[in-house]
């Protein structure tokens, strides 16, 4: 799966005519994220998690399988001044729910299923903002030709 279609897509979203994030970049996974450190800016942060095949073949000329892939969409927002996160609550929650109205049924290319949703999650406070980590599925048909 190409992983800068969907950074592509996050980098375009925007709130009441503000850009959302002023970075979006693809990190290797969550841990990295976090002991990267210091949140200077609102970013996020594409994280491939998995990826399965659900056993059965789809015989066509070739054998074809879906594959389910599960991706994660890490939300840093700045935090200045506000050690118990009281501030950056209503920020944090515009910034994921614009995301996920947003990736929810968008296809990445044409050759992928619409996103879905599948939970999301506060990982951390502190280091100068919020990381809330958003998880998605898609799927596609990996062939053998």
């Amino acid at each position: 799966m190409n992983y800068s279609d969907i950074e592509n897509h996050l980098a375009t979203l925007t709130h009441k005519g503000q850009t959302l994030f002023r970075q979006v970049i693809t990190a290797v996974d969550q841990e990295t994220v976090i002991a990267n450190g210091l949140v200077r800016q609102d970013t996020a942060f594409v994280v491939p998690m998995s990826e399965q095949g659900n056993g059965e073949f789809i015989y066509t000329t070739a054998a074809d399988q879906t594959v389910v892939v599960a991706f994660g969409v890490i939300v840093a927002v700045r935090a200045l001044n506000d050690p118990l996160g009281r501030n950056v609550n209503e920020r944090l929650q515009t910034i994921y729910r614009t995301v996920r109205r947003n990736l929810i049924g968008w296809t990445p290319d044409p050759s992928t299923d619409e996103i879905a949703f599948v939970e999301g999650e506060l990982i951390t406070f502190g280091q100068g903002g919020a990381f809330w980590m958003e998880t998605y599925t898609t799927s596609y048909r990996e062939t053998t030709e």
